[in-house]
């Protein structure tokens, strides 16, 4: 990775195709300096967005400049490892915020609808270029008491929860992490992965944290975790599938244990 200007340039990360002028040079997105520009004098704010081919992913820019700011990124981020469009795909609908930054008056919003890891990429190259995150904000967020460990809403695990309250406990202790499992009835109409991501806005849950939500009656999980966590796509689809196995038998503590049991193998090595 090398860096020019405001942005961090990733060679092969990701490809990028915009309906908006290229840029010539690697200077990276940000607004300009110079008091004389001509975007300083017309102070004309837009909007323009980027979707990734194939993964529901987007990165959208609003403010004064917004469309030299995604001509940028287009021309900084080219590579062969993905490809994105101006152009929405059919059906597409919006995922789950992943980071929000801003910088003098320019915002750029990451949001990513599959693993992620994507999106977690995108917001490394935004944060780690000068441009500052904004906190999460839960959106129709649960209304729960900050950050109880283990939660059984659904009364499944019975006598099992000193058992699933052991195991989160050895991941605080084994690892630089925190596992937080949530159980319910339902998510009431939203999908796994947006329950979980408001439900961890809703704590305050931070870098180093991950949470497990499972619907008990709508059978649906949700797993989230903070967009700059230091754990691989590797390592955390290797604590999902580790749940979702013990789910799919109705093995509502055995998930919990299971998702503490990998998460700390995975750290390990």
């Amino acid at each position: 990775m090398k860096v020019a200007g405001r942005f961090a340039v990733a060679t092969a990360a990701v490809c990028l195709v915009v309906a908006c002028a290229s840029v010539p040079d690697e200077k990276l997105p940000g607004p300009a300096t110079d008091a004389a520009s001509p975007r300083a004098e017309q102070a004309v704010a837009t909007s323009c967005t980027l979707y990734e081919h194939g993964h529901p992913t987007e990165v959208a820019v609003s403010g004064v400049g917004a469309d030299e700011v995604c001509a940028q990124i287009a021309e900084a981020w080219s590579g062969s490892a993905a490809f994105w469009t101006a152009n929405a795909p059919e059906g597409y609908e919006p995922g789950p915020l992943v980071c929000d930054v801003r910088q003098e008056g320019l915002t750029v919003t990451v949001r990513d609808g599959g693993l992620r890891d994507a999106g977690t990429r995108a917001c490394g190259l935004l944060v780690s270029s000068g441009w500052v995150e904004e906190p999460r904000v839960a959106q129709n967020a649960p209304t729960v008491e900050p950050a109880a460990s283990l939660r059984d809403e659904a009364d499944v695990l019975g006598q099992h929860h000193g058992e699933v309250a052991q195991a989160l406990g050895r991941v605080s202790e084994e690892t630089p992490f925190e596992l937080f499992v949530v159980y319910v009835d339902t998510f009431d109409g939203q999908d796994g992965r947006s329950w979980a991501e408001a439900d961890a806005a809703a704590m305050g849950l931070g870098r180093h944290d991950l949470l497990l939500a499972v619907a008990v009656d709508d059978r649906l999980y949700g797993i989230s975790w903070d967009a700059h966590t230091d754990l691989t796509v590797d390592q955390l689809d290797a604590v999902k599938d580790a749940a979702v196995e013990r789910l799919g038998q109705d093995d509502w503590p055995g998930a919990s244990i299971a998702a503490a049991d990998e998460l700390i193998s995975e750290t390990r090595g």
